[in-house]
């Protein structure tokens, strides 16, 4: 049996979803879009880099990767991940 690509796997995961959460996933996938389309100006989304502070310790962590964008008159929330160093 071939191994499923990674769109193959999505595709199944999507099957599962409800409607709700497949209009989700839509919002997700056009800020996505949009963002690569027109990073400079992007109105349903954006994707932004942070470092996390650990007050107890003094130090930061990251940086993470964070898609913001506009459903239903809120502003959500998805993480990335981190970003991959440009020498790995």
């Amino acid at each position: 049996m071939p191994k499923k690509s990674p769109l193959d796997v999505l595709t199944i995961q999507l099957d599962k979803l409800t409607e709700a959460e497949l209009l989700e996933v839509r919002a997700i996938v056009d800020a996505l879009l949009e963002v690569k389309a027109f990073p400079e100006k992007s109105g349903s989304g954006h994707i932004e880099v942070k470092m996390i502070p650990d007050s107890k310790r003094g130090k930061f962590y990251g940086p993470y990767r964070y898609l913001r964008y506009w459903q239903n008159g809120k502003l959500r929330t998805r993480y990335l991940g981190k970003v991959e160093s440009e020498s790995a």
